[in-house]
């Protein structure tokens, strides 16, 4: 069977539980409603209870949706409350500043821009939203890198660090010197690590103690940001989080 069409089939599989509203049905139900043959239908459904998006009912043998699902859904419904809440501020800060603006996410041993504000009258900056962008040279990364598990430190450093420019830290020691910095301060900078010339700054949104799988960044050409620093960026940036730990999460930094 090829992958696609076992998606596919799994898919539909799932779907059965909503268009025949139901919360349990047997294999044989499962099997007569989604057309699959029983050895086809049983290893999907084996599969997915594996993973833990369908579960079974030990008393009926009858599955159900697993509550792997919630997961998936409540990191959905933290992503759309983030957007609603971090956008307008997002907006504010680019146009107060006239820096570009980003709201990102941990994804693996990379991060994801999930929302940018680009800044009117002013360079254009190479991102967008749904590009990775890399830990260990951009400010952004460097934050969630701070503030995420062990795990995911230890994965950036599985591989080498990319020189991107001169100013690019490339060695493990320097990265752990910066991560500890960044901890203590609160903030993490991007000095044309990643590009000659720009200059970015990122704090990150926290959900509990020392733990932030979101970070909000400025970024901008290096004369015209450090202006903005000294015009209250950083300390709007910090006063967002902030405000954002506790909307979101119920956090108080």
């Amino acid at each position: 069977m090829k992958k696609t069409q076992s998606l596919e089939r799994a898919f539909s599989i799932l779907d059965l539980f909503v268009s025949e509203q139901v919360s349990e049905l047997s294999m044989t139900e499962i099997a007569s409603l989604a057309q699959l043959n029983k050895s086809t239908a049983f290893g999907l459904m084996a599969t997915l209870r594996e993973l833990g998006v369908l579960k079974q009912n030990p008393d009926n043998q009858k599955y159900s949706l697993g509550y792997k699902l919630l997961t998936y859904s409540n990191f959905i419904n933290i992503q759309d409350e983030m957007m609603r809440i971090i956008h307008p501020q997002l907006v504010d800060l680019s146009r107060k500043y006239k820096e570009t603006t980003h709201l990102g996410t941990l994804m693996g041993n990379q991060f994801i821009y999930i929302d940018k504000v680009a800044a009117l009258d002013s360079i254009s900056i190479n991102t967008a939203v749904g590009v990775h962008g890399l830990l260990h040279c951009t400010a952004m990364g460097k934050c969630l890198l701070a503030f995420c598990p062990e795990l995911a430190l230890e994965d950036a450093f599985s591989k080498p660090l990319k020189k991107m420019t001169a100013n690019t830290i490339t060695t493990r020691e320097e990265l752990e010197k910066e991560i500890e910095a960044i901890r203590q301060e609160g903030v993490s900078y991007d000095r044309e690590e990643t590009t000659d010339g720009l200059f970015c700054v990122s704090v990150p949104i926290f959900s509990g103690d020392n733990r932030a799988n979101y970070a909000i960044s400025a970024a901008g050409i290096t004369e015209h940001i450090k202006r903005s620093f000294s015009e209250g960026l950083i300390e709007d940036m910090k006063d967002l989080s902030k405000s954002a730990s506790k909307q979101i999460y119920s956090y108080e930094i």
